[in-house]
């Protein structure tokens, strides 16, 4: 779970921020916003599904026990 949000942080930091981000800040360009469309989810998206995954996984684990120690 930490990995999943060390990597997005690491892409974020290093990738989107410098070459996409702070570029669109300056000026519009078609080519860098069709880059972040094409990179944003494969590189930020899936590690961000896998931590909500597994944050449910979690909450739905706790909940099962929860109501199995009560019986």
């Amino acid at each position: 779970m930490f990995i999943s949000l060390l990597w997005v942080f690491v892409i974020t930091a290093t990738y989107f921020v410098p070459d996409i981000q702070a570029k669109l800040t300056v000026g519009y360009s078609k080519l860098l916003i069709e880059n972040l469309n094409t990179y944003d989810f494969p590189l930020r998206g899936i590690p961000d599904l896998i931590y909500m995954s597994t944050v449910c996984f979690m909450f739905m684990k706790i909940r099962l026990d929860k109501e199995n120690s009560k019986k």
